[in-house]
């Protein structure tokens, strides 16, 4: 069996606009954080419902004990790289992990 690491990427600063989040490899969890003033938005790819906007998606607000964690994969099932979308609006940063 593989070693499972824990995978991140590069902060997103809030720009009021909705970035796609790729990860750097398939991941059994994905947890979003907030850091600032504000709530962002976590949604999925493509044309779907769940894309993330300033209305639509998980909201994440900043603060302690705060945050988003995507439901964890079965031992055999994974995130793909390029599954979900975040609004980042401006005063928040997110960080993400996997």
């Amino acid at each position: 069996m593989g070693e499972t690491k824990m995978m991140t990427i590069p902060d997103i600063t809030g720009d009021n606009a909705v970035h796609q989040i790729v990860l750097p490899a398939p991941a059994r969890w994905v947890q979003f954080a907030a850091v600032g003033t504000g709530t962002l938005r976590v949604g999925g790819p493509g044309a779907s419902a769940w894309v993330g906007s300033a209305t639509q998606g998980t909201p994440v607000s900043a603060g302690p004990n705060a945050g988003f964690m995507a439901p964890f994969m079965g031992q055999f099932s994974f995130y793909q790289v390029n599954e979900f979308t975040a609004y980042v609006p401006t005063g928040v940063t997110l960080s993400v992990g996997a």
